[in-house]
């Protein structure tokens, strides 16, 4: 079975330094503190039955964490990969893919 059999997009964006939406997909974005982005999704999707992939994109060398928060709100943080400081200047994409049913 096909990987687009197994997984369902649920939602996707491109985010830009300060958590600026390129484009979105399913969700909506703010941007909080320094370096923090809330996602919200459009459908409620709960922890146990999803996964959030980042790429980073650009030159900016730093990382991204995501944190379930709800089932509608995921948390993301950039963080620079040389100190660990939270990073406003970071780009990247996400998507939001929900698991099948095991039912």
């Amino acid at each position: 079975m096909s990987l687009q059999n197994l997984n369902k997009w649920h939602a996707a964006g491109s985010i830009v330094a300060g958590g600026t939406a390129l484009w979105l997909r399913g969700c909506s974005v703010a941007a909080g503190a320094t370096g923090i982005t809330t996602i919200t999704l459009d459908d409620a999707v709960d922890e146990s039955e999803c996964a959030i992939l980042i790429t980073m994109r650009g030159a900016t060398s730093c990382y991204a964490r995501v944190q379930h928060t709800s089932d509608t709100v995921k948390t993301v943080t950039t963080e620079s990969a040389a100190d660990g400081a939270l990073d406003t200047a970071a780009d990247y994409d996400f998507v939001v893919l929900r698991a099948p049913s095991n039912g």
